[in-house]
């Protein structure tokens, strides 16, 4: 991160999860604390303590946001050869960085002594308008190999309506919502680089266990991109696996994000104190940023942001 020195400034500056203390409106609320970029109309949290991976993901439509997934995508790991009865003792540790351009977490499994010779990161990002990008990598710190057996799982939001199917290598995913109107939220997820089915169970999405082998002091490395959209043919949406060049669809999000704040004016040494909230405001108008159409259908983007609910008060403001 050394290269992009504003961008290294917005850490943690907004944490992107649930903050449990502050929740006391609707059940979109936590909505308005989720990640996005590049103009996208869906939004993602990532909380501590839960699955590596990211979390609730909603779509935004008119001026209200909807619960689309409960989990968007999460990994299950096993060490074959470990005692089951050790195995649960294992606990997941995370630790969590958040920028205006990704998210970063690191993780391992905890519990055990002595503590398994693996650790993991996962950078959450949007490699272009309404494409998550979700990069996994797996760090073997040992001097031996290490087989692993991995899964990955979605939990859908519930719905009265909606509809799921699998193909090779992803799922695809549509639920209708309801604000002013009825309107569809449709994604597709797809795996690359390792082999991977998911079944539809229980209103579940979940893959077969996959078996790899990271070398002595190795690493694997796997990407997962989502694909969203509201209101568009199911067909729209791709069900082919998409290889995207994880490490400069990364390094695009970081610089875009980079840019944006090396175009603001030098803060002046008397307002310096200050820096931290023209990053925050100028992070939250970027965020805030959708692509959407007119009413004569050409792309026109804007930026939207609510308040409050229907039931409590609502204050809001819409910009073009």
């Amino acid at each position: 991160m050394q290269q992009y020195p504003f961008l290294t400034k917005t850490k943690n500056l907004i944490r992107f999860c649930r903050h449990y203390g502050q929740q006391v409106l609707d059940d979109s609320f936590p909505a308005d604390y989720a990640f996005s970029d590049r103009k996208s109309r869906f939004s993602v949290l990532k909380n501590p303590k839960t699955r590596p991976g990211p979390d609730e993901c909603f779509s935004h439509f008119d001026i209200d946001a909807r619960p689309f997934f409960d989990k968007l995508l999460g990994l299950d790991i096993e060490l074959p050869g470990v005692a089951a009865d050790r195995l649960q003792q294992c606990q997941w540790y995370s630790s969590i960085n958040y920028y205006r351009s990704h998210i970063e977490e690191f993780f391992f499994l905890n519990g055990l002594r002595p503590l398994p010779p693996l650790e993991g990161i996962c950078h959450i990002f949007y490699a272009a308008t309404d494409r998550l990008c979700m990069r996994y990598t797996l760090r073997n710190t040992s001097a031996t190999e290490l087989p692993l057996r991995i899964r990955l799982f979605s939990v859908p939001a519930q719905g009265q309506e909606f509809c799921g199917d699998t193909f090779a290598q992803g799922f695809t995913f549509q639920l209708e919502q309801h604000v002013r109107e009825t309107y569809r939220a449709l994604s597709s997820l797809t795996v690359n680089e390792i082999p991977c089915h998911f079944a539809f169970t229980d209103y579940q999405f979940t893959s077969d266990w996959v078996e790899i082998s990271i070398d002595p002091h190795g690493c694997k490395e796997f990407t997962c991109t989502a694909d969203f959209a509201l209101d568009v043919p199911w067909d729209c949406l791709s069900r082919q696996s998409i290889a995207i060049d994880a490490s400069e669809a990364f390094t695009g999000a970081m610089q875009e994000s980079e840019a944006a704040y090396q175009r603001l004016p030098a803060i002046s040494e008397r307002f310096r104190a200050f820096e931290p909230l023209v990053f925050k405001a100028v992070g939250t108008l970027r965020s805030l940023r959708y692509l959407d159409v007119d009413c004569q259908g050409k792309p026109t983007p804007w930026c939207h942001k609510r308040i409050g609910s229907a039931e409590h008060g609502r204050i809001s403001a819409t910009g073009w």
